[in-house]
């Protein structure tokens, strides 16, 4: 995060950090605009509103620092993830990938997001 390519949020309740989000530039060199690298809630805070209000704040970042569409990857068999996402408004691009780490085979889905046009306010003016 320290030179500035890495962004995030978190979500404390009760002093104690419940909830992360990190984003910013697109990893993929094919695949233009932003990226959501990762969203965790600990599963006791499910349907709270937190992951969405998380959504919410790297959006708005994203859309201040002039994004125009978002992107992530999320496991195949995350249903819940999946759904989420679309529920935020997350479309499946058609993109598919199968990374393997120690002997583990991950298979990721992509979907994308429009982000809406910028008011020309930036976050922090």
């Amino acid at each position: 995060m320290k030179d500035g390519r890495l962004k995030g949020h978190v979500a404390v309740r009760d002093g104690a950090v419940r909830g992360f989000t990190l984003y910013g530039d697109s990893r993929d060199d094919d695949i233009p605009g932003m990226e959501v690298y990762a969203i965790y809630i600990l599963p006791e805070d499910f349907s709270t509103g937190m992951g969405r209000a998380l959504m919410d704040a790297s959006t708005a970042a994203m859309v201040a620092a002039g994004g125009t569409e978002v992107g992530l990857w999320v496991l195949t068999d995350n249903a819940r993830g999946r759904r989420f996402y679309e529920r935020y408004g997350f479309t499946p691009s058609g993109r598919s990938k199968v990374d393997e780490d120690d002997g583990v085979r991950l298979e990721e889905l992509h979907h994308r997001m429009a982000l809406p046009p910028s008011s020309g306010v930036r976050a922090g003016a």
